[in-house]
């Protein structure tokens, strides 16, 4: 008689749920084989064959075959239920718990404003899509009202980034779904972002424009903020890598460089936007002659301490510098609208119109195309700096061939915060 096994107190691991198995005959009968894996309670895991009952050989082989597989589906379904392993999903379930398991996926690699972005983005399906039930999107009709959505989202004006983040979170969905064999196809990875989206703004300023703002905040006496504007541009500097700079970002036995290693977002202080981001930037000579005057007049120039703080020593919204500092001086200038992004965007246009090569402005901007050799190396090639330099000094002709005329307090440092 054979032995009866308790296994009440045993967990069963999830090792082999998706295999064939395979089959055995003996005598007149068809039997099943599959192996489970188990962990015993003094922690040993063990290895045992299942065998069971499929009926006659009569049955025949691809029968039998089809017939394994449901009782190997069977068993797990109800044995993976032990402890310590969360519950199935099955095609009843909604697409927010798909969608809770593309978070549980991906969120520890997430940094703290990525977190943020990205719970927004998943928040947005959750609300639209999260109540209904995973069936229902294994139908063309569903890929049909999903496309409609995604145009309903272009014809708001709503950007290109906006609406591929929707679909790449929608996609990772469905993904889940389908690894699950919850549904037999993802319709999501049909569709595509529509061509009707918001444009992507490409303005930048002209040379001339950057030397007119720069030369208009040293004659109102905004020195710090002249400063600040000449090193977005000359830097290629994020607005959050510039105003999380501080005073031991830049090292006087390397004065010709900037460390850039931390970065504000808005969910605070992070690391910089890319690995790659993680790096130096080249600091012309013209403009380490204005940050060493800016350091003799700033007061706390303590290691640690911000290169451009507020007022009360705190780090710079560089939103709010954006709406109180440059975007006044843009239109008293009569520039206009004006952008952190445009300062970079104006560096790489001007450096690659003036003759320097991709490879040097990459360099300079630490974009993801740089050469891996730049990036491992973490060091300015002589032709960065040879093209920053000359980048700058030109800037700086056109902004001296005017002579300046101060108010009379401008003859002070003016800070406005």
């Amino acid at each position: 008689m054979p032995k009866v096994m308790d296994r009440r107190k045993w967990i069963l691991l999830p090792d082999g749920e998706n295999q064939t198995g395979w089959l055995e005959k003996s005598g007149a009968k068809m039997y099943g084989c599959f192996r489970t894996h188990w962990r015993l309670p003094d922690g040993t895991e063990r290895t045992w064959r299942e065998r069971v009952d499929l009926g006659q050989q009569s049955l025949g082989v691809k029968a039998a075959e089809r017939l394994l597989i449901d009782k190997i589906r069977e068993f797990f379904a109800a044995n993976l239920t032990a402890a310590g392993l969360p519950p199935k999903g099955t095609p009843d379930t909604t697409f927010a718990w798909l969608l809770e398991k593309v978070k549980e996926a991906r969120s520890p690699d997430w940094k703290a404003n990525t977190a943020r972005v990205n719970k927004m983005y998943l928040k947005i399906l959750r609300d639209k899509l999260g109540h209904i039930p995973i069936r229902d999107f294994a139908t063309v009709e569903m890929q049909d009202y999903l496309r409609g959505w995604l145009h309903d989202l272009a014809a708001k004006k709503l950007s290109r980034s906006y609406i591929q983040h929707v679909l790449i979170y929608l996609r990772a969905g469905l993904n889940e779904a389908l690894k699950r064999q919850l549904v037999h196809y993802n319709y999501a990875s049909e569709l595509k972002v529509p061509s009707r989206v918001k444009d992507v703004d490409q303005r930048f300023l002209s040379e001339d424009q950057v030397a007119t703002l720069i030369r208009h905040l040293r004659e109102h006496g905004q020195r710090r903020d002249a400063l600040v504007v000449t090193m977005f541009y000359s830097c290629a500097l994020r607005p959050g890598e510039l105003f999380a700079l501080r005073w031991n970002d830049w090292d006087q036995n390397r004065p010709d460089q900037l460390r850039i290693d931390e970065a504000f977002g808005k969910s605070g202080l992070d690391s910089p936007k890319t690995p790659r981001s993680r790096s130096c930037v080249y600091l012309p000579e013209a403009v380490r002659s204005e940050l060493h005057l800016w350091k003799e007049w700033c007061g706390d120039v303590a290691p640690n301490t911000w290169m451009f703080a507020s007022k009360r020593g705190t780090p710079i919204s560089y939103d709010n510098y954006l709406e109180r500092t440059l975007r006044p001086a843009a239109k008293d200038c009569g520039i206009g609208e004006i952008t952190h992004q445009m300062l970079r965007r104006t560096f790489s246009t001007v450096a690659v119109d003036g003759g320097a090569s991709p490879k040097d402005v990459q360099g300079q901007m630490r974009h993801t195309q740089a050469s891996m050799s730049l990036y491992y190396a973490k060091s300015i090639p002589k032709s960065v700096a040879e093209e920053v330099d000359k980048l700058t000094n030109r800037l700086l002709v056109k902004i001296d061939s005017q002579p300046d005329t101060p108010p009379a307090e401008a003859s002070k440092l003016k800070v406005i915060r």
